[in-house]
């Protein structure tokens, strides 16, 4: 229980990291500066990039803690 615990956090701040980073890439020419960059209470995030991101990372993660990726993926 403990590792999948592990793996909901680990989904959770990929997701947000890859969704967010995803709208600033596609929306970079409407952005003034770092601190609107990073402003997150502005808004803006891409649900494509949180899913790139997590089908990127997590399966990184599982093998990287020695879980098996297929029966893990077809648990959840």
């Amino acid at each position: 229980t403990e590792e999948l615990l592990n793996v909901f956090s680990v989904s959770i701040i990929t997701a947000l990291i890859g969704g967010r980073l995803l709208h600033l890439i596609s929306f970079y020419k409407e952005i003034d500066s770092w601190h609107e960059a990073f402003a997150l209470h502005e808004g803006g995030f891409s649900l494509l990039g949180a899913v790139i991101a997590l089908l990127c990372v997590i399966p990184w993660y599982l093998k990287k803690n020695k879980v098996p990726v297929l029966p893990f993926m077809d648990l959840m």
